[in-house]
Formats: C-alpha cells, structure tokens, sequence
C-alpha cells in the first residue's frame, strides 16, 4: 500500500467501516454506535461495549488537522481511529494509541 493510500474502497458505508473496526478491535455485536460529536464538521462516532466496559472513537473524514483531533480531548488512553488519506504523519504520531489509527498496523 502506498503511504497515506486512502484505504477504503469506492462505495464504502460509515456503518459497514465502524462495525469492521469495532469487531477487529473486540468489541462485540451488542455493542452501540453513536455519532458523538463533530471536530470542525467532522463526525466522530463512538462504539461502546457496555458487556466489557470498553469504548473506542473513530473519525472516518479523509482530512484531519491536528486542531481537529485535539477538540476531541482524548488522553492517552482513549483509543482513536482514522481514515489515513491525507492525514498529516505527525497528526497520526500524536494520537497513536491503543487502536490502530490512521490506518496503522499495531
């Protein structure tokens, strides 16, 4: 793949890429998905797993800045996934955490 490839392919649907993220990160099919804010028009949906206590966010927009990502207030520990076309190396080195942002193997 070439770096900052956009890896979805034409066609794809937010629901059908959150619940495949959602269930490669663990989370089981009971879990919710909630459109949970904006980050400059940008929606950032939360999948929660209420059976194991765990919750995880993930922006599928193409484009993000590092002023975006950071209205999201996460910590270290908030696992945060994004789409990596276009997405700015050091952004992604910024909020690299539990989950596999910006289209990073673990």
């Amino acid at each position: 793949m070439k770096p900052f490839a956009d890896p979805l392919l034409p066609g794809w649907k937010p629901d059908d890429v959150i619940w495949e993220v959602a269930i490669k990160e663990g989370y089981g099919l009971s879990s919710k998905v909630e459109a949970e804010s904006k980050a400059n028009g940008k929606t950032v949906y939360r999948v929660t797993d209420s059976d194991k206590g765990q919750s995880l966010r993930i922006c599928l927009a193409d484009k993000l800045t590092p002023a975006m990502v950071k209205k999201l207030n996460l910590n270290k520990d908030d696992p945060f996934v994004c789409r990596a076309a276009r997405f700015p190396p050091r952004t992604c080195r910024e909020t690299r955490n539990r989950a596999a942002p910006c289209g990073s193997p673990r």
